[in-house]
């Protein structure tokens, strides 16, 4: 039987493989051409032998390129497969084992294209037999293929399946660009399907339009793998790996890359996960230690504010190492508060320890002690007189003398930043102490004088009864 145009197409349509390094035949390959040959196939006539010849086309063009390969290789063995169709089978084998990433075992095909005995003498035979042998030299070698080797090869007939094994043989080399310039003239072949041997017009095309997605494909790995180098959190790295899962569908066209990918979210997906379940857990026993710790502290932060002992509160508050983003929150808000308090009770013993006050103090119960105030410190009051009274303990004093106290420091001139200081302070004692409306009209007076005041007033307000 004499070449054809449509030998021609079906060669492309099987070429519609990638993807391969170059090297020798191996071990392995050795060893399967050795179990074939211990394992003769049953012979079938001529007609089966086309009929298998197409249903492994079928697979490749499927995208089955292990399965194919061994199609051809099993068809190979038929006696009924002569030459030129025998030559076409094996290259096709090469083709398959190539599309499969299977580099050793192609290149073990195209060598026994180059070794078998040509026995076909019909018109053009010995063109056809050239060029077998031309190219199959070509994809044995370890070589790139120049991009100047295309204009050996026509593009209307056979010939343009070269084509299509240069691109392949580059591609796996890392040549891109000269794999591309193959592509794109295999592509732009128009040769047409005349002989069962080379397959349907239908089988060509869909081997041309696998080949013109070899560079997105290839741009879309490189973007995966980038993403999955970048990844540093597990978080990170299991959106990356999401990612290329949802981009392998293009990515299969690259049976190498696709199986390098696979092997990355392998080494990747487990650790990630295990690591993303290790936080859930941490996340869940910070939970539950917020969950006990932020009340505990609320609770020993309330009773230190009746006593009136707001730097111990405030400590207090703040001593659990909270893990979790609404606790530490309110952990934080609870603490601002409690140190305006701490604040206000401090520059009120500094004003009174500087200054005096010689108003009598009320208590919250029983009367008030007379003689004026002399000195105070973080425990009490102490006061004038021959004998002076007892000392009386801050959380014994009314809140009514503790506002007057603090109002009789801010005098009329008092600098504005000075003034905005303890109306503020004394703003939040007072919403603290319950007086709510009065509390909120010097804190909303101090942040008109001080815009850092301003910026506060939302906190304070929040929970003016609770500050």
């Amino acid at each position: 039987m004499n070449p054809s145009p449509i030998a021609i197409t079906f060669v492309a349509v099987l070429s519609g493989a990638m993807l391969f390094t170059s090297c020798k035949p191996s071990a392995s390959t050795a060893a399967r051409n050795k179990v074939q040959a211990a394992t003769p196939e049953p012979q079938v006539s001529a007609n089966e032998v086309a009929l298998r010849f197409s249903l492994a086309r079928g697979s490749l063009v499927m995208g089955r390129y292990s399965e194919a390969a061994e199609k051809f290789g099993k068809l190979s063995l038929q006696k009924a497969a002569v030459q030129p169709l025998l030559n076409w089978i094996t290259m096709h084998e090469g083709l398959a084992y190539l599309l499969a990433g299977k580099d050793p075992e192609a290149r073990a095909a195209f060598a026994k294209v180059q070794e078998r005995q040509w026995t076909d003498e019909g018109a053009g035979a010995k063109k056809l037999e050239k060029f077998f042998l031309t190219t199959t030299t070509l994809m044995v070698g370890d070589e790139k293929i120049p991009s100047d080797a295309a204009k050996d090869y026509d593009k209307s007939n056979h010939e343009a399946f070269a084509l299509l094994l240069f691109g392949l043989k580059d591609w796996n080399l890392e040549d891109y660009e000269n794999a591309s310039s193959f592509f794109r003239q295999f592509s732009s072949s128009y040769m047409k399907a005349s002989e069962q041997w080379i397959g349907t017009d239908q089988e060509i095309a869909k081997l041309k339009n696998l080949v013109d997605h070899f560079e997105e494909a290839f741009a879309e790995y490189l973007r995966v793998t980038k993403e999955l180098d970048a990844a540093q959190t597990p978080e990170e790295k299991k959106a990356a790996v999401d990612r290329a899962k949802a981009s392998r569908k293009i990515i299969k066209v690259l049976a190498k890359m696709t199986a390098e990918l696979d092997t990355r979210i392998a080494e990747i997906e487990p650790g990630a996960m295990e690591a993303i379940a290790e936080k859930a857990r941490m996340a869940n026993d910070d939970a539950e230690f917020d969950a006990k710790a932020l009340p505990e502290a609320k609770a020993k932060r309330d009773a230190l504010l009746v006593q009136m002992r707001f730097e111990e509160a405030h400590e207090a508050i703040l001593a659990p190492q909270l893990h979790t983003e609404k606790p530490k929150e309110e952990q934080e808000r609870l603490a601002t508060r409690t140190q305006w308090l701490a604040t206000f009770k401090s520059t009120l013993i500094d004003d009174i320890n500087t200054k005096g006050y010689a108003k009598p103090v009320a208590r919250k119960s029983g009367p008030p002690v007379e003689g004026g105030v002399i000195k105070a410190d973080a425990n009490q009051l102490q006061f004038r007189g021959k004998p002076a009274p007892a000392p009386l303990a801050w959380s014994e004093v009314a809140p009514d003398t503790l506002q007057a106290m603090a109002l009789s420091f801010i005098p009329d001139d008092l600098v504005p930043l000075l003034a905005a200081h303890r109306k503020w302070h004394l703003g939040t004692y007072l919403i603290y102490a319950g007086k709510i409306e009065q509390g909120k009209a010097l804190a909303t007076e101090a942040s008109k004088l001080n815009a850092v005041f301003e910026d506060a007033l939302p906190i304070l307000l929040e929970q003016s009864s609770q500050p």
